[in-house]
């Protein structure tokens, strides 16, 4: 993935950012595999390097497991033929950016940083034609977030 973000640090400058995945799986057998790789991000000058080690099972015909460290944990319950329920654990955030010209005619820009640990419960219902339709609920129990300053750069 290639992306370009804007915070203080970048107004009217092009700063390009990446991630990427890359990993192994190994399948022993039909109902359960193995998976092991490196996330890799880079925005704004810095690197995020993250080891990625992951296990999914099919522990019986309507139940399976999934674990991916460092992001999340995911047990799952076949309760109709189209139908399945998910409890999960993960760890997610977003960065995300406005701005808005004051009365003076100078632009403001200000970015948001949020990160969080949520648990919750994901109903997935799979049509006939192939489309899976999500509804998730759930409770944060974790989150960390930061306002960036103002920047009048411009």
């Amino acid at each position: 993935n290639v992306n370009f973000t804007e915070d203080e640090q970048s107004i009217r400058k092009i700063h390009p950012g990446f991630s990427g995945l890359i990993g192994i799986a190994n399948v022993p057998n039909f109902y359960s595999f193995w998976y092991y790789g490196a996330y890799i991000g880079y925005a704004n000058g810095q690197i995020l390097p993250v080891p990625i080690i992951g296990y999914e099972a099919r522990l019986w015909d309507y139940l399976w497991l999934n674990v991916t460290l460092p992001v999340q944990i995911r047990f799952g319950v076949r309760a109709a033929k189209r139908f399945r329920i998910e409890f999960l654990t993960a760890i997610n955030g977003f960065t995300t950016g406005f701005g808005y010209e004051n009365n003076a005619g100078d632009v403001l820009r200000r970015h948001l940083i949020n990160g969080q640990v949520r648990s919750g419960i994901v109903l997935n219902f799979r049509t006939k034609k192939r489309m899976r339709i999500f509804l998730e609920g759930g409770y944060v129990w974790l989150r960390r977030m930061r306002w960036g300053g103002f920047s009048e750069e411009l």
